[in-house]
C-alpha cells in the first residue's frame, strides 16, 4: 500500500524529473536506497521514513498507508504548506461524487485513516493462518503482516528467511500473548492428530506413502516420524488429545495466565 501510494505521489510531484526516486530521496533527506527499498515492497519501512515522505507531499503519515481508492485522489500540497495543514486539517477529493470533504482534527483524521487501512486487508482465522503464510510466501513476500479474526487476537508480523541450502524458516511475532498461546496449542494439537492418524495407518500396515499423504509430510520425513510414533502408546496419544482440548477451554475461561496453561500442558505431555 505504501509503495503504491508513494509511486503515484511521485508521478504528481516530480512530473519533470528523470529520476523520481532520487528527487524524493533528496527532498525527504533519506538515502536513495531507502526509497528503493520502499518501492520494492520487499522490506518494511521505518515510521520516521514514512513521516519524512509525508512532509514532502504535504500529507499526514497515515494517508500514505490508506488505500488510494478508498479516499479518492489525494491532492499533493507543497512540503512547506502552513495554515490548515499545521492545525490538523486534511483536504480530500472524492473522485466518484466529485465533492470535497474536509476532516478537521488530528485525532479524527488518524482514526479514520487507520480504520480505512484496516479494511483493505481481510482478517484471517487461526485455522487459515498456515495457508495465508504459504500464499504470501509463494507470491514473493519476505515480510508481511496478517490481521487475525476475531479482531481481539490482534496481528501477526511474519518474516520468511531462506538460507543458502534452500531451507525456509518463518519467524512470527504476535501482538498479544494470548494469541501466541493459541498458536502453540494449535501446533501441539496438529502434531497429536498426525500421530494418531499415523498410528492407526501403521496398525493397518499401510505403506509410508499413504501415511505421508494422510499427515501431510514428505515421504523422507514421515519415515522418521513413524519411528517416533511407534514408540508411543495409542492410549497416551488419546489422553494427550483430551488434555489439549481441556487446555483450549482453560485458555478462554481460566484466570491462570496463558503462558502458565501452556507450560503445564507441555510438562504433562512430556513427562
Amino acid at each position: 500500500m505504501l509503495a503504491q501510494n508513494v509511486e503515484r505521489l511521485m508521478e504528481q510531484r516530480y512530473k519533470e524529473s528523470s529520476n523520481r526516486p532520487m528527487s524524493l530521496a533528496k527532498d525527504a533527506m533519506v538515502s536513495l536506497s531507502t526509497v528503493q527499498r520502499t518501492l520494492s515492497r520487499a522490506h518494511s519501512t521505518q515510521l520516521d521514513t514514512i513521516e519524512a515522505y509525508a512532509r514532502v507531499f504535504g500529507l499526514r503519515p497515515f494517508e500514505l498507508i490508506v488505500p488510494w481508492g478508498l479516499l479518492g485522489e489525494i491532492h499533493v500540497r507543497p512540503a512547506q504548506t502552513r495554515g490548515p495543514l499545521a492545525r490538523g486539517t486534511v483536504n480530500v477529493v472524492r473522485s466518484r461524487t466529485e465533492r470535497s470533504a474536509r476532516i478537521v482534527g488530528r485525532r479524527r483524521v488518524f482514526a479514520v485513516g487507520i480504520a480505512l487501512a484496516a479494511t483493505a486487508q481481510a482478517a484471517v482465522p487461526l485455522s487459515g493462518l498456515a495457508m495465508e503464510i504459504a500464499a504470501s510466501a509463494k507470491s514473493g513476500k519476505s515480510r508481511f503482516e496478517i490481521r487475525l479474526d476475531p479482531a481481539d487476537l490482534g496481528r501477526i508480523d511474519v518474516r520468511i528467511d531462506v538460507d543458502r541450502n534452500g531451507q525456509v524458516t518463518s519467524h512470527l511475532t504476535v501482538e498479544r500473548p494470548e494469541t501466541l498461546s493459541l498458536l502453540i496449542l494449535g501446533a501441539i494439537a496438529s502434531n497429536y492428530r498426525k500421530m494418531l492418524a499415523a498410528k492407526e495407518l501403521m496398525r493397518r500396515n499401510a505403506p509410508n506413502a499413504e501415511v505421508a499423504k494422510a499427515v501431510g509430510m514428505p515421504p523422507f520425513i514421515v519415515t522418521r516420524f513413524n519411528e517416533r510414533v511407534r514408540k508411543i502408546d495409542a492410549t497416551r496419544i488419546l489422553r494427550g488429545i483430551a488434555r489439549i482440548a481441556e487446555t483450549d477451554v482453560a485458555l478462554k475461561t481460566s484466570l491462570a495466565t496463558p503462558r502458565l496453561q501452556i507450560e503445564v500442558l507441555i510438562c504433562e505431555l512430556c513427562p
